[in-house]
């Protein structure tokens, strides 16, 4: 089992993940239209760009996994549970901005 604090870190980095994430979705998507045709940048526009680029609610379904960052405190809880481990490895950042 976690500790109260491990899960409380653990929750503030996902949370300060996904507010990374959604900004650099946001500038992505700025800089993307901006060859398109420029336009003049107002509430009703960025509005409509933003509602473009967040995610929809079943987007975020992954969002509702208890990920753990610790690949053996998962193996550890698997195990007492009879569950199986989902490792998810990858090289690089998870934005590409290596």
């Amino acid at each position: 089992m976690k500790s109260g604090n491990s899960s409380k870190r653990e929750s503030e980095r996902a949370a300060a993940i996904m507010g990374q994430m959604r900004r650099a979705s946001i500038a992505l998507t700025l800089l993307l239209a901006a060859p398109l045709g420029a336009q003049e940048l107002t509430d009703e526009t960025f509005a409509k760009i933003r509602d473009h680029v967040l995610p929809a609610p079943d987007e975020l379904r992954w969002t509702a996994v208890d990920w753990r960052a610790s690949f053996w405190d998962a193996v550890v809880e698997a195990q007492k549970a009879d569950k199986p481990v989902l490792l998810w490895a990858m090289n690089g950042h998870p934005l590409a901005c290596t």
